[in-house]
Protein backbone atom coordinates (compact mmCIF):
# COMPACT_ATOMS: atom_id res chain seq x y z
CA UNK A 1 0.00 0.00 0.00
CA UNK A 2 1.09 3.23 -0.65
CA UNK A 3 2.19 5.58 1.66
CA UNK A 4 -0.09 8.64 1.94
CA UNK A 5 1.98 12.28 1.66
CA UNK A 6 1.71 14.41 4.61
CA UNK A 7 -0.64 17.98 3.66
CA UNK A 8 -0.15 20.91 6.05
CA UNK A 9 -3.92 20.81 6.66
CA UNK A 10 -2.64 18.03 9.17
CA UNK A 11 -1.18 20.32 10.89
CA UNK A 12 -4.06 23.21 11.36
CA UNK A 13 -5.26 21.21 14.78
CA UNK A 14 -2.14 21.16 16.44
CA UNK A 15 -2.53 23.54 19.87
CA UNK A 16 0.64 25.42 21.15
CA UNK A 17 -0.11 26.17 25.40
CA UNK A 18 2.84 26.86 27.43
CA UNK A 19 3.86 23.50 29.49
CA UNK A 20 2.34 21.71 26.55
CA UNK A 21 5.05 21.77 24.06
CA UNK A 22 6.46 18.75 23.00
CA UNK A 23 3.47 16.93 21.35
CA UNK A 24 3.17 19.90 18.92
CA UNK A 25 6.63 20.27 18.60
CA UNK A 26 6.82 16.50 17.89
CA UNK A 27 4.30 16.76 15.56
CA UNK A 28 5.61 19.40 13.31
CA UNK A 29 9.14 17.33 13.16
CA UNK A 30 7.47 14.06 12.31
CA UNK A 31 5.22 16.12 9.69
CA UNK A 32 8.05 17.73 8.03
CA UNK A 33 10.28 14.17 8.16
CA UNK A 34 7.35 12.72 6.84
CA UNK A 35 7.09 15.10 3.49
CA UNK A 36 10.54 14.97 2.69
CA UNK A 37 10.27 11.35 3.01
CA UNK A 38 7.13 10.44 0.82
CA UNK A 39 6.89 13.44 -0.93
CA UNK A 40 10.77 14.31 -2.48
CA UNK A 41 12.85 11.50 -1.85
CA UNK A 42 10.48 9.17 -3.04
CA UNK A 43 9.88 11.23 -6.19
CA UNK A 44 13.13 11.42 -6.70
CA UNK A 45 13.58 7.54 -6.47
CA UNK A 46 10.92 6.96 -9.04
CA UNK A 47 12.13 9.25 -11.33
CA UNK A 48 15.96 8.47 -11.25
CA UNK A 49 15.17 4.37 -11.44
CA UNK A 50 12.93 5.29 -14.98
CA UNK A 51 15.56 7.97 -16.11
CA UNK A 52 18.58 5.47 -15.51
CA UNK A 53 16.43 3.02 -18.00
CA UNK A 54 15.74 5.01 -20.59
CA UNK A 55 19.40 6.79 -20.63
CA UNK A 56 21.10 2.91 -20.59
CA UNK A 57 18.38 1.88 -23.39
CA UNK A 58 19.25 4.96 -25.78
CA UNK A 59 23.42 4.92 -25.27
CA UNK A 60 23.54 1.15 -24.98
CA UNK A 61 21.73 1.09 -28.75
CA UNK A 62 23.78 4.13 -29.75
CA UNK A 63 26.77 2.35 -28.87
CA UNK A 64 25.47 -1.16 -30.47
CA UNK A 65 24.47 1.01 -33.73
CA UNK A 66 27.84 3.23 -34.01
CA UNK A 67 29.93 -0.18 -33.58
CA UNK A 68 27.72 -2.35 -36.52
CA UNK A 69 28.24 1.01 -38.88
CA UNK A 70 32.02 1.10 -37.87
CA UNK A 71 32.42 -2.50 -38.98
CA UNK A 72 30.05 -2.88 -41.80
CA UNK A 73 32.24 -1.87 -44.74
CA UNK A 74 34.22 -4.90 -43.36
CA UNK A 75 30.98 -6.87 -43.38
CA UNK A 76 30.82 -6.27 -46.85
CA UNK A 77 33.98 -7.13 -48.21
CA UNK A 78 34.03 -10.62 -45.95
CA UNK A 79 30.76 -11.22 -47.43
CA UNK A 80 32.07 -10.32 -51.15
CA UNK A 81 35.02 -12.43 -51.09
CA UNK A 82 33.38 -15.88 -49.45
CA UNK A 83 30.78 -15.27 -52.46
CA UNK A 84 33.74 -15.03 -54.75
CA UNK A 85 35.11 -18.05 -53.55
CA UNK A 86 31.87 -19.72 -53.99
CA UNK A 87 31.60 -18.98 -57.56
CA UNK A 88 34.98 -20.08 -57.71
CA UNK A 89 34.50 -23.50 -56.53
CA UNK A 90 31.19 -23.56 -58.88
CA UNK A 91 33.04 -22.72 -61.77
CA UNK A 92 35.77 -25.03 -60.91
CA UNK A 93 32.84 -27.72 -60.62
CA UNK A 94 31.48 -26.79 -63.66
CA UNK A 95 34.17 -26.65 -65.37
CA UNK A 96 34.88 -30.43 -64.28
CA UNK A 97 31.42 -31.77 -64.80
CA UNK A 98 30.99 -30.68 -68.50
CA UNK A 99 35.17 -31.34 -69.56
CA UNK A 100 35.42 -27.35 -71.32
CA UNK A 101 38.45 -25.86 -71.24
CA UNK A 102 37.02 -22.60 -71.94
CA UNK A 103 33.53 -21.49 -69.94
CA UNK A 104 31.46 -18.99 -71.39
CA UNK A 105 27.95 -18.30 -71.67
CA UNK A 106 27.69 -18.72 -67.58
CA UNK A 107 24.99 -18.58 -65.97
CA UNK A 108 24.85 -15.15 -63.99
CA UNK A 109 25.91 -16.91 -60.62
CA UNK A 110 29.01 -18.87 -62.28
CA UNK A 111 29.78 -15.28 -64.08
CA UNK A 112 30.45 -13.25 -61.16
CA UNK A 113 26.90 -11.53 -60.54
CA UNK A 114 26.17 -10.64 -56.78
CA UNK A 115 23.12 -11.67 -55.64
CA UNK A 116 20.29 -9.68 -56.47
CA UNK A 117 18.14 -10.61 -53.46
CA UNK A 118 21.34 -9.73 -51.08
CA UNK A 119 22.12 -6.32 -53.38
CA UNK A 120 19.65 -3.84 -51.03
CA UNK A 121 21.71 -5.38 -47.53
CA UNK A 122 25.15 -5.12 -49.04
CA UNK A 123 24.82 -1.46 -49.42
CA UNK A 124 27.50 0.34 -47.77
CA UNK A 125 25.16 3.32 -47.58
CA UNK A 126 23.57 1.31 -44.71
CA UNK A 127 26.76 2.67 -42.65
CA UNK A 128 24.91 6.15 -42.58
CA UNK A 129 21.95 5.05 -41.60
CA UNK A 130 22.98 3.45 -38.69
CA UNK A 131 25.29 6.66 -37.85
CA UNK A 132 21.78 8.59 -38.46
CA UNK A 133 19.81 6.48 -36.05
CA UNK A 134 23.07 6.17 -33.38
CA UNK A 135 22.59 10.20 -33.38
CA UNK A 136 19.05 10.34 -33.25
CA UNK A 137 19.42 7.97 -30.24
CA UNK A 138 22.08 10.53 -28.49
CA UNK A 139 19.94 13.53 -29.56
CA UNK A 140 16.43 12.07 -28.06
CA UNK A 141 18.28 11.00 -24.89
CA UNK A 142 19.56 14.52 -24.55
CA UNK A 143 16.29 15.73 -25.36
CA UNK A 144 14.72 13.81 -22.72
CA UNK A 145 17.27 14.43 -19.77
CA UNK A 146 17.14 10.53 -19.76
CA UNK A 147 20.81 10.70 -18.93
CA UNK A 148 21.05 13.69 -17.42
CA UNK A 149 18.11 13.44 -15.40
CA UNK A 150 19.45 10.18 -13.66
CA UNK A 151 22.42 12.09 -12.69
CA UNK A 152 20.67 15.37 -11.62
CA UNK A 153 17.81 12.88 -9.44
CA UNK A 154 20.40 11.40 -7.91
CA UNK A 155 22.80 13.95 -6.64
CA UNK A 156 19.34 15.70 -5.77
CA UNK A 157 18.33 12.67 -3.77
CA UNK A 158 21.99 11.91 -2.05
CA UNK A 159 21.79 15.74 -0.59
CA UNK A 160 18.23 16.03 0.01
CA UNK A 161 18.67 12.34 2.37
CA UNK A 162 22.14 13.92 3.90
CA UNK A 163 20.21 16.92 4.80
CA UNK A 164 17.47 15.20 6.72
CA UNK A 165 19.71 12.86 8.69
CA UNK A 166 21.62 16.02 10.02
CA UNK A 167 18.50 17.19 10.75
CA UNK A 168 16.86 13.97 12.79
CA UNK A 169 20.16 14.14 14.67
CA UNK A 170 19.85 17.79 15.49
CA UNK A 171 16.22 17.52 16.46
CA UNK A 172 17.26 14.25 18.86
CA UNK A 173 20.30 16.82 20.18
CA UNK A 174 17.79 19.54 21.00
CA UNK A 175 15.34 17.25 22.76
CA UNK A 176 18.24 15.95 24.51
CA UNK A 177 18.75 19.36 26.39
CA UNK A 178 15.12 19.37 27.77
CA UNK A 179 15.28 19.80 31.63
CA UNK A 180 12.04 17.46 31.67
CA UNK A 181 9.89 16.09 28.77
CA UNK A 182 8.54 19.34 28.07
CA UNK A 183 10.74 21.85 26.80
CA UNK A 184 11.23 25.42 27.29
CA UNK A 185 9.48 28.53 25.34
CA UNK A 186 12.91 29.11 24.01
CA UNK A 187 13.88 25.37 23.52
CA UNK A 188 10.76 25.03 21.51
CA UNK A 189 11.80 28.30 19.72
CA UNK A 190 15.06 26.94 18.71
CA UNK A 191 13.94 23.88 17.37
CA UNK A 192 11.38 25.51 15.12
CA UNK A 193 14.09 27.45 13.69
CA UNK A 194 15.91 24.20 12.87
CA UNK A 195 12.41 22.75 11.38
CA UNK A 196 12.28 26.36 9.29
CA UNK A 197 15.96 26.33 8.24
CA UNK A 198 15.76 22.19 6.98
CA UNK A 199 12.48 23.52 5.18
CA UNK A 200 14.72 26.11 3.34
CA UNK A 201 17.23 24.05 2.46
CA UNK A 202 15.13 21.16 1.15
CA UNK A 203 13.91 24.32 -1.00
CA UNK A 204 16.67 25.01 -1.87
CA UNK A 205 17.79 22.28 -3.22
CA UNK A 206 14.80 20.94 -5.40
CA UNK A 207 15.44 24.65 -7.15
CA UNK A 208 18.97 24.44 -7.69
CA UNK A 209 17.88 20.57 -9.46
CA UNK A 210 14.74 22.57 -11.24
CA UNK A 211 16.95 25.72 -12.09
CA UNK A 212 19.63 22.72 -13.76
CA UNK A 213 16.80 20.81 -16.02
CA UNK A 214 15.77 24.59 -17.14
CA UNK A 215 18.93 25.13 -18.85
CA UNK A 216 19.83 22.32 -20.12
CA UNK A 217 16.47 21.29 -21.55
CA UNK A 218 16.56 25.59 -23.25
CA UNK A 219 20.19 24.72 -24.45
CA UNK A 220 18.75 21.51 -26.07
CA UNK A 221 15.87 23.02 -28.03
CA UNK A 222 18.25 25.66 -29.03
CA UNK A 223 20.66 23.39 -30.49
CA UNK A 224 17.74 21.21 -32.09
CA UNK A 225 16.11 24.43 -33.88
CA UNK A 226 20.12 24.38 -35.46
CA UNK A 227 20.26 21.64 -36.38
CA UNK A 228 16.85 21.73 -37.68
CA UNK A 229 17.70 25.30 -39.64
CA UNK A 230 21.10 23.97 -40.98
CA UNK A 231 19.66 20.68 -42.82
CA UNK A 232 16.65 22.47 -43.89
CA UNK A 233 19.19 25.09 -45.55
CA UNK A 234 21.69 22.15 -46.63
CA UNK A 235 18.77 20.75 -48.80
CA UNK A 236 17.70 23.86 -49.96
CA UNK A 237 21.13 24.22 -51.83
CA UNK A 238 20.94 20.86 -52.78
CA UNK A 239 17.77 21.68 -54.76
CA UNK A 240 19.21 24.54 -56.35
CA UNK A 241 22.29 22.57 -57.42
CA UNK A 242 20.28 20.14 -59.28
CA UNK A 243 18.05 22.60 -60.96
CA UNK A 244 20.99 24.61 -61.98
CA UNK A 245 22.88 21.34 -63.42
Amino acid sequence: MENKVPSPADLHGLVWEPGKLAAPLKAVIRFTEDFVQSYYLDWYAKKRTTHRKMGRGFRIAAICLTAVAGVFPLIIDVFHKSAARQQLLALQQFAVTNSVGTLTNLPPALAGTKPMKLDWLLDPNWAAVLLAAAATLVLLDRFLGATSGWVRFSLSAQQLQNALTEFRFATQTERLGWNSVEPSLAQAQATMAKVEAFVRQVDSVVLEETKAWAEEFASVLKELDQKVKSAAEAQQEGALDVTVT
